[in-house]
């Protein structure tokens, strides 16, 4: 498909219906949080034997999914010990502002996050618009924010930078949506970084984590829990753009799967076959160009299968000024939120 023709696609259902947000690892990785496999790398190295660690690459070439090293690695300790372990390895080279007593504390977060991070910063500011009187508000196009990774960067820089809560994280069905803010769906789970949070169980929500084998197990044996429920009611009710997701998670694709062929059967139940697969074709993702020009055709086909249109990039960098090229399109000011 032409990717051209795929952005301004994208640029006109913003303007006319407004989307909602897929967030990946993508999107934290600046701010020196690991992917998974290096986040299984750094749980190993804290709770197996000296040099035991390289096992999680030997498994990986082995073909282990991430999740079952994640299982194997939960075995090696107490179940309260592995949530430690996993919040620590999360926030291990974010030792600046990892157990502060509050982000309030310390004024240089911020322009930390703005130095390093401009991905994040994109997001954020794609969240939030400046009113005539000059406060933030939530930005009435960004519909909902699914996100996939367990960090509270993203959330806790919106607040301060825009001095006002223009999003609202729900990570367990007990929080209810908030007026006024965008709701942030933890979908596997909510560690915090500020003291003030952690351990604290309103605050955070790494009881049900989804990160484990045989937790991905027991969620998709529960067709209406947290996490297939409401990923699935997103992609559902809105156009979604994924950001810092590669797409190749088994189990994000079987969502994907689910909800076009509910969209499809849905249109050929009205009798109106002829849109069906249009209609079921509106998700878009980010993706960089590979080496080969083979494999982006072959990648894009894949996509184009599971509902999704390929918005190519050069580089991951390239992101922040297509986020902005997005909010500018209805006329807003990019320079007064980001």
């Amino acid at each position: 498909m032409d990717p051209e023709a795929n952005w301004k696609q994208l640029l006109n259902v913003y303007s006319e219906e407004g989307i909602a947000l897929a967030l990946g690892a993508g999107v934290s990785v600046k701010s020196k949080l690991p992917a998974w496999d290096e986040l299984l790398r750094r749980i190993a190295k804290k709770c197996l034997k000296e040099n035991e660690h390289q096992l999680v690459d030997v498994l990986i070439s082995e073909g282990f999914s991430l999740p079952s090293i994640a299982g194997i690695l939960e075995g090696q300790c107490p179940d309260r010990k592995f949530v430690d372990l996993l919040r620590d390895a999360l926030y291990d080279d974010f030792k600046k502002f990892y157990r502060i007593p509050s982000v309030e504390d310390d004024p240089g977060f911020v322009d930390f996050i703005k130095a390093t991070n401009l991905t994040l910063c994109a997001v954020a500011a794609l969240c939030a618009i400046k009113t005539a009187k000059g406060k933030y508000e939530r930005n009435p196009s960004i519909h909902a924010i699914a996100n996939t990774n367990f960090d509270a960067i993203l959330r806790v820089y919106s607040r301060y930078r825009h001095h006002r809560h223009v999003m609202h994280t729900i990570d367990r069905p007990s929080a209810g949506a908030v007026p006024g803010a965008i709701n942030v769906y933890h979908l596997h789970g909510f560690f915090q970084f500020e003291k003030k949070y952690i351990d604290n169980p309103e605050k955070e929500a790494p009881d049900i984590r989804v990160f484990t084998e045989h937790e991905f197990f027991d969620f998709f044996n529960q067709p209406n829990s947290r996490f297939s429920y409401t990923f699935l009611h997103v992609l559902r009710e809105f156009s979604t753009l994924f950001i810092g997701m590669s797409l190749k998670d088994d189990n994000i694709r079987r969502l994907l799967h689910y909800s076009r062929k509910e969209t499809i059967e849905s249109y050929i139940k009205e009798n109106r076959p002829a849109e069906a697969e249009d209609k079921a074709l509106r998700h878009y993702a980010f993706q960089q160009h590979s080496k080969s020009q083979d494999v982006d055709r072959f990648v894009e086909a894949s996509l184009l299968r599971l509902g999704v249109r390929t918005l190519w990039v050069d580089k991951f960098d390239e992101i922040p000024t297509k986020l902005q090229e997005l909010y500018e399109s209805k006329g807003a000011a990019w320079s007064d939120v980001y």
